[in-house]
């Protein structure tokens, strides 16, 4: 197997790996901030001594609020480093007499999704009340809020497209879904669009009828994430690299 087979699974790990880790690792960075009361320590941060840090929870309503967090440079960082990726990402060149749907080239969704990502924090998330633990001295407008939920729905539709089109396809066969992950991938794919369509209804028609303690938009994001991760990883074959691993380790 050559380098370029190799880093090519690699890149697919890093982008399930990533996608995987966002929600919780933004979570649990707030939390130790918040539970540690960094933020008010004054060997660590120069103090205004008027408006002292006043954490509001360490879990927000979803994973894009965490741009207002202390968690904010890993929210950015983790989200612009899978752009990166998915930027790189070349994939197959599929044939036209082979193939029914050759525009939808894993470069061309993944370059889509890359510039969804971006948009979504370009435009940040908006708010209808003020977050008094915002480290920002701004809250976006609802105009900008509604850009921000157009790009995140258009990353998740890509991301669905991507397990339900262009991972169940090989370069060198002209049958398509005979894969032995084909199932996994469509799951993978009917999870992402199940999760974006229950947060619209929810929100939309159900809130007021279903008060759940728990967030809704973050629990469903960090499903499709989830489904997201897996199917890259299992596209970069780690399944494979784990058996491996583990069959060395046991000798």
């Amino acid at each position: 197997m050559d380098s370029h087979v190799i880093s090519f699974r690699t890149l697919r790990r890093l982008i399930g790996v990533l996608g995987i880790l966002l929600p919780w690792a933004c979570w649990a960075a707030n939390a130790l901030v918040n539970n540690l009361d960094l933020l008010n320590n004054k060997k660590l941060a120069i103090l205004n001594g008027t408006n002292p840090y006043m954490p509001m929870g360490n879990l927000k309503s979803s994973i894009s609020h965490f741009y207002y967090t202390a968690s904010a440079p890993l929210f950015i960082g983790i989200i612009v480093t899978v752009a990166i990726f998915l930027f790189c990402y070349k994939g197959y060149d599929y044939q036209k007499d082979r193939d029914k749907t050759p525009w939808l080239s894993d470069r061309r969704v993944c370059t889509l999704a890359a510039i969804f990502a971006l948009g979504i924090v370009i435009f940040p998330t908006g708010e209808d009340f003020f977050i008094s633990d915002s480290l920002y001295v701004f809250t976006v407008t609802h105009a900008v809020g509604i850009v921000h939920y157009v790009f995140a729905g258009l990353f998740f539709l890509a991301i669905a497209i991507l397990c339900l089109v262009n991972f169940r396809r090989k370069e060198h066969k002209e049958q398509f879904g005979h894969d032995k992950h084909d199932l996994f991938y469509r799951i993978c794919g009917w999870v992402i669009i199940g999760s974006i369509v229950f947060i619209f209804v929810y929100h939309r028609f159900l809130e007021a009828y279903l008060a759940f303690e728990w967030p809704v938009t973050f629990v469903f994001e960090a499903i499709a994430l989830t489904a997201f991760g897996m199917a890259w990883l299992l596209k970069g074959k780690a399944d494979e690299m784990v058996k491996e691993m583990f069959s060395n380790a046991v000798k």
